[in-house]
C-alpha cells in the first residue's frame, strides 16, 4: 500500500481512565491505528499509480494529543479524542502537511461496554483524515530549487 500509517499518544494516559467510574480503556494508540488505516485504505489503493506512491509513497503520522472519558451520572458514557496527523513522503521524508482532527461521541451504556463508543469515534477522526487527504493537503513534493 502507498499509505504508511504510524501511529503513537503524546501526553495521554494510557489505559485512558473514565472519571465516574473504575474502567480505563487500554491500546488506544492501537486502535487509532487500525481505525485510520481502514479509513484511508480506498484511497491509498486508488492512489497506487501515482509517481510519489511509485518512489515510496506516503506516511502519515496520527499522534493522539488529548484523550477524556467519562461516565455521567445518567449512565451516559461520553469520549472525546484530540488528534493531530502529519502527512510526509516516505522518500526523502519531506513533509506535506498537518491537520487537527477531533471527536466527541457519547452513548447509553455502562463504563465496561463502552468500547464501541471509543471506536465508533476512532472511525469518524479516520473518517475525517480520508477526507482530508482527498481534498485538502497536496500529495506532491515541492519542486527541487
Amino acid at each position: 500500500m502507498p499509505l504508511e500509517v504510524a501511529s503513537r499518544s503524546t501526553a495521554v494516559s494510557d489505559p485512558l481512565p473514565v472519571r465516574g467510574s473504575a474502567i480505563s480503556y487500554g491500546e488506544l494508540d492501537a486502535a487509532l491505528g487500525i481505525a485510520i488505516t481502514t479509513a484511508t485504505a480506498s484511497w491509498a489503493a486508488s492512489h497506487r499509480d501515482d509517481p510519489v506512491a511509485k518512489k515510496g509513497g506516503w506516511t502519515v503520522l496520527v499522534e493522539l494529543t488529548g484523550a477524556d472519558a467519562q461516565l455521567e451520572q445518567a449512565g451516559r458514557v461520553v469520549v472525546g479524542l484530540d488528534v493531530r496527523a502529519t502527512l510526509r513522503t516516505r522518500s526523502g521524508n519531506v513533509y506535506l502537511g498537518q491537520t487537527q482532527l477531533g471527536c466527541r461521541e457519547g452513548g447509553l451504556v455502562s463504563s465496561d461496554d463502552g468500547a464501541p463508543i471509543v471506536y465508533r469515534c476512532l472511525t469518524r477522526v479516520g473518517s475525517d483524515l480520508a477526507g482530508w487527504l482527498a481534498g485538502g493537503v497536496r500529495l506532491e513534493p515541492p519542486p527541487d530549487p
